[in-house]
């Protein structure tokens, strides 16, 4: 190759770079990244961040936090119905981002609409379908037959099989217990990238609780 064609590609180089600079200027000048960040865009990872509430990928959410902290209960064998609980929060999610952010910094904010089972609001409907059960099983007209130990008191295994049955009453109106809000998803650029901030709203939602 020789120095004319050489000189041309750099010059063509040169043109490409400054249209994709012009570009790129356009694009995320608003968004006030510091100095170093190159294009990095936090709007990318609240996406990705409300993706993971709506297909429930908890991996993923906890990833995405800020300190990787661990906000998913785990369950034990003997805690199956609270996991049938929780499944159903899970499935429940749906987040919807406002990709027009505030970017200062490094820290931003995006406006996110969710709508989540807020089984925190369910609790008393709980106990009361539990009471009920108990009564009907009292009066005999259950299926299910009371249990009590030598000194009087009720079988644990029995209480448990009507907090399940209560429970399972419950979650067949899970739509009577499920509320929309709007929160704000806050981000910190720290480690080299995005992280979401575990915000008080945003711990309510992964926690099945209504706002205070």
């Amino acid at each position: 190759m020789n120095k004319k064609n050489l000189c041309l590609m750099a010059l063509l180089l040169t043109a490409v770079m400054s249209c994709l600079g012009a570009f790129l200027l356009k694009s995320f000048g608003d968004h006030n990244l510091p100095v170093g960040l190159g294009i990095d865009d936090p709007a990318i990872t609240a996406a990705q961040f409300c993706d993971a509430l709506n297909s429930g990928d908890t991996q993923a959410i906890e990833s995405m936090l800020k300190g990787n902290p661990k906000v998913v209960p785990e369950f034990g064998p003997e805690q199956q119905i609270d996991r049938e609980l929780y499944d159903n929060l899970l499935d429940s999610i749906s987040c919807k981002l406002d990709k027009n952010g505030v970017v200062e910094g490094m820290n931003a904010s995006f406006d996110v609409s969710v709508s989540y089972f807020a089984f925190s609001l369910a609790v008393e409907d709980i106990r009361g379908c539990a009471q009920q059960i108990y009564d009907s099983m009292m009066a005999g007209t259950s299926d299910t037959e009371l249990t009590y130990d030598e000194n009087g008191n009720l079988l644990e295994s029995t209480a448990m099989s009507i907090y399940e049955e209560a429970v399972r009453q419950i979650l067949v109106n899970r739509e009577s217990y499920t509320i929309s809000r709007s929160v704000s998803l806050e981000l910190v650029y720290e480690n080299k990238h995005w992280e979401v901030i575990l915000t008080d709203d945003l711990a309510d939602i992964l926690l099945g609780k209504a706002a205070n």
